[in-house]
């Protein structure tokens, strides 16, 4: 389920367990459809998609948490994009 932030929503938001977990995790995803890929249509959406992550952090109190933020592209079924954004 998606994880509100004032008027937003981030896909997925995975909070630390201290006893198991070092980091919080922020993930984005993004698809599309197997026959409208277009590699510029793939950077577009990587693009939107590290700008979503980087908006998302502004928007929380990450003095509290150490956080990775990582985004998932999908063409069809396959992932195209799979990379931690710093």
């Amino acid at each position: 389920f998606e994880y509100p932030v004032k008027d937003k929503f981030i896909d997925l938001m995975i909070f630390k367990n201290k006893d198991k977990s070092n980091y919080d995790i922020m993930i984005e995803f993004k698809y599309i459809k197997k026959k409208e890929y277009k590699r510029s249509l793939l950077e577009r959406l990587k693009n939107t998609g590290i700008e979503q992550l980087k908006e998302y952090v502004g928007l929380l109190d990450v003095s509290k948490l150490n956080l990775k933020k990582y985004l998932v592209i999908y063409v069809g079924s396959e992932i195209k994009v799979m990379e931690e954004v710093l």
